[in-house]
Parts: structure tokens; sequence; C-alpha cells
């Protein structure tokens, strides 16, 4: 296994469900492949993940301060950035993406299908027999899986993105821009749940999401909806 998760997150029962949907889908996943952002006492952490790496997120918590501070934590493998509302439905499906990360070279960002709630990106719900889509100009990063070659090269997510959203959309242009693709592989697939994300729940979203949107567009000239 040459992949770590990195999973922020501030509700331990969203933290377990996320997890033990990884451990139930692949065969004997070392616990210490997963790297925990935790925005509570790691008191809290249930029995089940006391095995688990954890970081403790920075205050006020910033999506992108919370993956850096887990890419510190993971310093070979290929990351998987997996939203603590995500559960993994398909048998071994980071295994399947390592396979995929392999045969490219590490070239490509690869992201599963996605079940439920899309972050209006249809495309990303195909069905499970479709052929793999690589030419995605960009994708949420709901689930993505990035080869270590491409954090190499693109580094780390850009921590100016203090609001919600977007530092994704900014990553994949960073990444195409040095050359790099997007590939969505529906072979495998996620089911993403709009209402636990503890983030989405904040009452200052739409101002979060409205500062990220403009910094966007600031940067790439990019009026992403």
């Amino acid at each position: 296994m040459t992949w770590s998760i990195i999973c922020p997150s501030g509700d331990p029962l969203n933290l377990e469900s996320a997890l033990s949907s990884v451990s139930a889908t692949h065969y004997n996943v070392d616990p210490q492949k997963f790297v925990a952002v935790i925005g509570f006492e790691p008191e809290a952490l249930p029995p089940s993940l006391r095995g688990v790496r954890y970081v403790r997120q920075r205050k006020p918590f910033v999506y992108a301060q919370a993956i850096n501070d887990g890419l510190a934590a993971v310093r070979e493998d290929s990351v998987v950035l997996m939203n603590d509302d995500v559960t993994v439905t398909s048998r071994d499906t980071f295994d399947v993406l390592d396979l995929h990360a392999s045969e490219t070279s590490g070239s490509t960002i690869l992201h599963p299908a996605v079940d439920g709630y899309t972050m209006r990106h249809e495309f990303m719900s195909v069905p499970s027999g479709s052929a793999p889509k690589t030419d995605c100009e960009e994708f949420p990063f709901i689930c993505p899986f990035i080869p270590r070659r491409i954090l190499e090269a693109v580094g780390r997510l850009d921590e100016e993105f203090i609001g919600y959203g977007k530092e994704d959309y900014d990553y994949c242009v960073r990444a195409r821009s040095l050359g790099f693709t997007l590939s969505l592989i529906p072979r495998v697939r996620v089911f993403h749940n709009i209402r636990k994300s503890t983030y989405r729940r904040r009452k200052d979203i739409e101002s979060l999401l409205g500062y990220n949107h403009d910094l966007l567009k600031k940067k790439w000239g990019i009026d992403s909806p």
C-alpha cells in the first residue's frame, strides 16, 4: 500500500464513519495510514480510531491549512483527501486508484465517482460501467487521490483561501498548468452526504464561499459557480 488518507474533521462520529468505511472495503489497512486532522480533543476519538495518527487543527478551521498540516505528516505516500461526510462504497477503491496512478506514471489526479451530493458536478455521478473520464477540467475535492509525483511538483494547497471552497479548483488549475491531468474513475465509488459535514453547517457559510470565489477569480480570472 503506497497511499495514506488525510481526513479533517470536527466531529468524532463523522470521522469514525468515514474511516471505518475505508477499513470495511480494503484488506488489512494499517491505521497508521490514517491521518485525522481533528478539531476536538484527542480523548474524544472513538475507541475504534485510537490507532490512527492525528494532528490538531489550527483555529479557526481553514480547509487548506488542515490539509497542509496533514500533508506534513505524510512524507512518502500518495494521498487521499477524504471529507468526513464521505462513505467508501466499493471494494478496494484506493488500491484501484493507486493502480491507475502507477499505470499513468503518477501524472493524473484521480477521483472515484460520487453518489449523493456532487456539488453541482453531475458528471461525477456517472454509472459504474462508464469509461474513465480523463479530461476533467476540475472537480471538487470530495475524495481525490493525489499521486506523490503531483504533490512534489504542485506543492500544498494555497492557504490564502481562508473562506470555504475553491482551494480545490485552484489546485486543479495549478496541476493542469504543469501538464498533469484529472481523471474520474467510475469503476470505484463513494457516497457524499450533504447533511453531515460539520463545516457546511456554519452560519457564515455563504460569506466564506463568497470570499474564496472572489479570490479564485482574482487569481485566475475564473468566475466559477
